[in-house]
């Protein structure tokens, strides 16, 4: 397995501070745009990917919601999932899906439950909670 190439060894390998190397990749005003060029130019030739959990941990943002359902097979949850991915993709978080698997967290249509009962870690975008519980609301009106 190769190491992955990391921002220091562009650092090293161009002669320029690890904080040059992140400030040109993020385009940042006080890097000139020959430096930009030239560690952006370097850092395709050696395939550099950012490593997306230090920058997770670096922002003390995961951009991941993570989604619990009682079944995948049944038409409307499949239809949420959907829904909330594509919504998710453009407002730039990815979707961690879960199956409780268990009768008694499964809602009955006496219930009607909201998104917004259910406090997540950290608020997403109102518009996937309208968007969820415009889902539900349609779901227990048939």
């Amino acid at each position: 397995m190769q190491n992955k190439v990391t921002i220091k060894d562009i650092a090293k390998a161009l002669g320029v501070s690890i904080s040059t190397v992140s400030r040109a990749l993020k385009d940042h005003p006080d890097i000139s745009e020959s430096t930009k060029t030239l560690i952006k130019n370097f850092a395709q030739e050696i395939n550099y990917r950012p490593n997306v959990l230090a920058l997770s941990l670096r922002q003390q943002k995961s951009h991941t919601i993570g989604l619990i359902i009682p079944e995948i097979v049944h038409h409307f949850f499949s239809s949420v999932i959907s829904g909330m991915e594509d919504l998710s993709y453009r407002e730039g978080y990815n979707i961690i899906i879960c199956q409780s698997c268990c009768q008694q967290l499964r809602p009955s249509v006496s219930d009607r439950p909201s998104v917004s009962d259910v406090p997540p870690t950290k608020w997403v975008s109102e518009r996937v909670l309208k968007c969820l519980n415009n889902s539900i609301s349609s779901f227990y009106k048939k």
